[in-house]
């Protein structure tokens, strides 16, 4: 039984890092992601870039004699890193280190925020310490780091502050006790709002990932023979369609070959119908192992098939690869340890286009009649459409 290529994989998502336990499936996953990624860390870095000259801003009112030069060179460092990694995120190095790119903006921040409290005057403590809240709900809110890679910048922007200030001694240890607080709580929560929101969005790319494959796989059954997993005709006719058009525009020659297996019918009633399966999907076997990868191999019937040939230099070059096809069928089947059937022939009609008003439908029709010219003259041969009147008006 041919294998289904759209069968979805099926993995799962491990319970901390969120990672699928498929790595394809993981790959799959953040290419998918990749676009919005993108575009959330444009936007979120952007925000941090205006809350950061916010603060800034705010730094002459609420901290006395404070003056820019200070402190000047960090935000110039912030800001030049975070305009940055914007401009990153529109080249090819976004897509392989687009997390260790944000994360190195938010673990500067960090610093940059701990370092000025540290500089300061204590009371700058107080007026910075909500920035490093923010930015801990930033890191896993809008900056676009994946939930694990979000709680390991924001434990250790929560460790900088504590190791500044424990051995700086700076606060009272009742004041540190209740900034990290502050700090546990403003993780977990912002931990737990990104865990969920991560999980929600890995569910719904599985579900919409599942649809995809079992919509290719429905149109892929409803285009392909069961058997053989061969095109059917339906498929057949778009191709032929597009061979036209295309011939047409570029002025190459196709051709529509037209193949009926002689004596099957004797195969079936002599090794039964499970075996006259098996040799049908050892010849489609064989024709394909000829074909170019631009043509098109196709089973329209019983023991029908048809070759959509694209390119053919000329009516010879057609007729050789009739013949490589008659090749093909000449070896012994060798389908078991039980079951050897000889060698078989065939007839085959061959309709070379373009030509005025051709259509798919015309095309299978004509080289259809030039086989039947074949079979009814003793089978095992090539003929063209060309070499016999047909009557456009037969169905």
């Amino acid at each position: 039984m041919a294998s289904n290529p759209f069968q979805p994989t099926v993995t799962s998502i491990h319970p901390v890092t969120l990672e699928f336990d498929d790595a394809e499936v993981e790959l799959e996953y953040r290419n998918d992601l990749l676009p919005s990624l993108k575009r959330q860390a444009r936007l979120g870095l952007t925000m941090g870039i205006v809350l950061w000259l916010l603060f800034s801003l705010l730094d002459s009112i609420f901290l006395p004699g404070y003056s820019f030069a200070d402190t000047g060179y960090l935000h110039a460092t912030i800001i030049s890193l975070a305009l940055l990694v914007i401009a990153l995120t529109y080249l090819r190095i976004f897509t392989s280190y687009n997390q260790q790119l944000i994360t190195l903006v938010a673990l500067v921040s960090g610093a940059g925020l701990v370092v000025k409290m540290w500089l300061l005057p204590e009371v700058a403590v107080a007026h910075y310490f909500p920035g490093l809240m923010l930015l801990i709900f930033w890191c896993h809110t809008y900056a676009g780091l994946r939930f694990l890679g979000a709680c390991l910048t924001t434990i250790l922007i929560s460790l900088a502050f504590d190791f500044i200030y424990l051995f700086q001694a700076a606060l009272t240890t009742s004041d540190l006790v209740s900034y990290n607080l502050y700090l546990a709580g403003t993780n977990l929560l912002a931990a737990a709002s990104s865990y969920s929101a991560e999980l929600q969005g890995r569910r719904l790319f599985l579900g919409r990932r599942e649809l995809d494959n079992e919509r290719k796989h429905h149109l892929s059954r409803s285009l392909h023979d069961s058997l053989t997993r061969l095109p059917n005709r339906e498929l057949l006719e778009d191709r032929l369609e597009l061979a036209i058009s295309q011939s047409v525009r570029d002025e190459r020659l196709c051709a529509g070959l037209f193949i009926d297996l002689d004596g099957f019918k004797d195969i079936n009633d002599t090794y039964g119908h499970d075996v006259g399966d098996m040799f049908l999907q050892e010849v489609s076997a064989r024709l394909k192992d000829i074909m170019r990868e631009a043509d098109t191999l196709s089973r329209i019937g019983g023991d029908e098939f048809f070759v959509l040939a694209r390119d053919i230099p000329t009516k010879k070059a057609a007729q050789v690869l009739g013949h490589k096809l008659l090749h093909q069928l000449q070896e012994p089947f060798i389908l078991s340890d039980f079951h050897t059937i000889p060698g078989i022939t065939a007839s085959i009609g061959v309709c070379l286009f373009p030509y005025k008003h051709c259509t798919s439908a015309d095309i299978v029709r004509r080289a259809d009649h030039a086989m039947y010219k074949i079979k009814r003259g003793g089978k095992a041969g090539i003929a063209f459409a060309e070499d016999y009147e047909i009557d456009d008006s037969t169905a």
